[in-house]
């Protein structure tokens, strides 16, 4: 009866520190805040517009988030260049791999 009771008190005793030792734990601090500009200053390392911006007042952005999207006509034009040098070069592998091969051998065996 006697060790029943020093271990229900035990018991009791390191619920009551736990429990104290938890509350004065320093807690996280968690502020609230909002930045105001008139002027958003980037760099990029391609010419562009702004030609979205995917956030507004009051929105929560997390690291990684798309803020804006930048519009470049110089770059599209680019691109849709290196397109059409990749369609040229490709139908110069088909001519080179199939119709030009067929087309030498039939002229060789005409004459």
């Amino acid at each position: 009866m006697k060790r029943a009771s020093v271990v229900i008190a035990l018991l009791v005793l390191t619920a009551v520190g736990l429990s104290l030792w938890h509350t004065y734990q320093p807690q996280p601090t968690t502020l609230q805040g909002q930045v105001e500009a008139q002027q958003y200053l980037l760099s990029s390392k391609i010419p562009g517009r702004l030609g979205e911006v995917h956030v507004r007042r009051g929105d929560t952005v997390a690291k990684g988030d798309a803020v804006f999207r930048i519009e470049s006509p110089e770059l599209e034009a680019k691109l849709a260049q290196v397109q059409a040098i990749d369609t040229m070069a490709l139908s110069l592998v088909s001519a080179i791999e199939g119709g030009t091969r067929e087309e030498r051998v039939a002229a060789t065996k005409n004459k």
